[in-house]
């Protein structure tokens, strides 16, 4: 007994003495005060945030919100705040960074974390916990890909150019048909959907354009939802191959990626890219929390990266950035889920809300702003003939 007592007292030492005043100090630059106006509220965040201080564990904030260890009031500000990168928690935790961080990278360069096994695996892990939860999320369009808010307004017409769409669908059918636009569709054009998601696109550019799609998916659940079939080898000859979600799909294989996409495609065929980019690195997978649980598997592809991997296949024609457009359409998909959460609560505890609501929501502000985020948009122009690829 009398040793659990010093024991005990020990603990409680280490704690005022370390414990607190490091996390103090560390939150205290990020503008946080616990227990204060701005904007945490539960003394039990300072054991997770030690071990991420010190670069012990970077998931413990994440979890400890998970696991109702703390709360806040304002999440999104919490996260801007932490992702700072204030001096205090840098100086807590560069040495004990570096050498993971260094692993980390020669991990990506000298090893595939996305093979097919493991990209099915990720897939499933994302696509395929329930259309349910999708269906109630997103609108009727099941579009989980940014939606397009500017109106298009024809050059003769009187209308106002600066008018928003006043709903999720209707950004979303907006996006489709600037799609459309941007890969000039026509009747009897043959269309490839990389990435199909749960089909609605693919039948939207069947129906409005008249084209003949072929979409694919390694989703189970997005496939019998949609109701696709696989590509035969012997059918890859398409004028246009639209692929939204580059980051969530395919790692850092970018090349391979547009290797396929060019093999796909017809010389002078066009491709269209919508994908979330990146700003300030080259070499990233992601983040651990992203790799973890928003895109296991996923990447964003830094400017760079696309272009090197499309050289020598695709001239690009098209680059437009519509990462603002990514704010509002991620908050229209978190009242959704915020609405319909009493219709879920059955099948989903308490625990997958409070993870479901950091995977997906924290960038609700511009983005960019807390992770240097874009949302990009491009348009490739298939310039060679696929044999020349493997003459070089």
């Amino acid at each position: 007994m009398a040793s659990l007592i010093v024991d005990q007292l020990q603990a409680k030492s280490m704690f005022d003495t370390v414990i607190k005043p490091v996390v103090n100090d560390v939150l205290n630059s990020f503008g946080i005060t616990v227990n204060g106006n701005d904007p945490v509220l539960n003394e039990r965040i300072y054991y997770r945030m030690f071990k991420y201080a010190i670069g012990l564990d970077p998931l413990a904030p994440g979890e400890g919100y998970m696991d109702g260890d703390w709360t806040c009031e304002d999440l999104v500000t919490f996260v801007e705040k932490a992702m700072s990168k204030a001096p205090a928690a840098r100086k807590y935790n560069f040495f004990l960074n570096t050498i993971p961080k260094l692993m980390y990278k020669a991990s990506l360069l000298f090893f595939n974390l996305n093979s097919k096994s493991q990209c099915e695996k990720d897939i499933a892990s994302h696509y395929d916990i329930g259309n349910d939860l999708y269906r109630l999320m997103l609108d009727r369009t099941m579009n989980y890909s940014c939606g397009y808010w500017q109106k298009h307004v024809p050059i003769d017409s009187t209308e106002p150019r600066n008018r928003l769409c006043d709903t999720l669908e209707e950004a979303q059918i907006n996006k489709m048909l600037l799609i459309g636009r941007k890969l000039h569709l026509k009747p009897g054009m043959r269309v490839l959907d990389i990435g199909c998601g749960w089909g609605y696109c693919a039948k939207f550019m069947a129906v409005n354009f008249g084209v003949h799609v072929v979409a694919i998916s390694i989703s189970k659940e997005q496939i019998n939802y949609a109701k696709t079939t696989d590509v035969e080898p012997d059918e890859l000859a398409f004028l246009r191959v639209p692929g939204l979600g580059l980051d969530g799909q395919v790692g850092m294989n970018y090349n391979e990626y547009f290797d396929v996409c060019r093999r796909c495609l017809k010389t002078e065929g066009l491709m269209l890219l919508h994908t979330i980019g990146i700003g300030y690195t080259k070499l990233r997978q992601t983040d651990p929390w992203t790799s973890k649980y928003i895109f296991p598997g996923g990447a964003l592809p830094h400017h760079t990266q696309i272009v090197d991997a499309s050289d020598n296949k695709f001239l690009i024609e098209d680059w437009h950035n519509i990462g603002f457009d990514y704010s509002r359409t991620l908050r229209e998909w978190k009242a959704n889920f915020e609405r319909n959460w009493p219709k879920l609560q059955d099948k989903y505890d308490e625990r997958f809300r409070r993870m479901w609501t950091v995977r997906r929501f924290l960038e609700e502000r511009p983005t960019g702003r807390i992770h240097q985020l874009s949302l990009d948009e491009l348009r490739f122009l298939a310039c060679l003939d696929p044999e020349r690829l493997h003459s070089k």
